[in-house]
């Protein structure tokens, strides 16, 4: 934009359009709630016409969705947003691998002269939000993925690991964005939403962890662990211990599991105080709910 900012643009599958309530469709996908993924196959939680079909945001066909829109000033702050029905027509469909090899060494994956100008942009927006979340002391983990590996018989041949590349953790701002952003509509208008909420540890979780970080020579009386940001300045200090990885699986252990809420609550692992789930609804049934309202 002329003043430094952004406009960002998140459109995702209008699927209440196909599945009304209380329809046969719609009954069943309550009753799965998500789909499931495995190593070798997923069950979705909507039929494959719609998930494969009609709700697939295929390039050059034209597909029903509902867009949330934001204007981003330079900080990466949501200045103003809109959030509407929606017609759009994917100019391409990329693959995370293209997008990443593109972003990180500059390999001509992406051959579009327009589509690489939007991904450089999109990638300078990525980390303004990321430093945005993370002066507001959002926990970011370092997990890797466990990837297993079949031959052509389905048998398992080993594992791998896999890290979040640059082009997955693109899409991961963008989607918070999106869902922070609807949630505080949400609240604004009084709409009857679900949210995604995520409260602090408890009091027995905290004394639980403050003894195991005593046993690594962490003080953790020299951090405050009320809020998101002690937790964060913890887990920068534990990444220079050799046992890290199984130290920020009990960091994460010592908080409270994320629910579903009628009433907005926050969400303290991404020090949002607003939040919802809003940009899954093929996979995930509290999505659909956030869009019909």
């Amino acid at each position: 934009m002329e003043n430094g900012g952004f406009r960002l643009f998140v459109a995702i599958a209008d699927v209440a359009h196909y599945v009304t309530p209380d329809s046969a469709i719609d009954e069943e996908a309550k009753k799965r709630g998500t789909s499931v993924y495995f190593p070798t196959h997923a069950i979705p939680m909507l039929p494959e016409a719609l998930s494969n079909g009609l709700c697939s945001l295929r390039p050059g066909v034209n597909r029903l969705t509902l867009t949330c829109e934001m204007q981003l000033n330079q900080d990466g702050e949501c200045i103003d947003y809109r959030i509407y029905e929606s017609l759009i027509k994917s100019h391409a469909r990329l693959d995370y691998d293209a997008v990443a090899d593109f972003l990180d060494s500059g390999k001509n994956s992406i051959s579009n002269k327009e589509i690489q100008k939007s991904l450089k942009l999109m990638q300078e927006l990525m980390h303004l939000l990321e430093e945005k979340r993370k002066r507001r002391g959002a926990i970011q983990f370092e997990f890797s993925e466990s990837s297993v590996e079949f031959d052509h018989q389905n048998r398992m041949t080993g594992m791998s690991k896999k890290f979040q590349s640059s082009s997955m953790k693109m899409i991961e701002q963008f989607m918070l964005e999106a869902n922070e952003t609807v949630a505080r509509h949400c609240v604004k208008r009084k709409l009857p939403a679900l949210y995604r909420v995520h409260q602090p540890p408890s009091d027995l979780k905290l004394q639980q962890l403050k003894k195991t970080l005593a046993h690594y020579g962490v003080n953790p009386k020299t951090v405050s662990l009320s809020d998101s940001y002690g937790f964060s300045r913890i887990l920068s200090h534990l990444k220079e211990l050799p046992q890290f990885e199984a130290l920020q699986v009990v960091l994460l252990r010592s908080m409270a599991l994320a629910v579903y809420q009628t009433r907005n609550g926050g969400h303290f692992g991404l020090a949002a105080e607003f939040y919802t789930h809003f940009t899954s609804p093929i996979r995930r049934y509290p999505d659909l709910m956030v869009h019909r309202a």
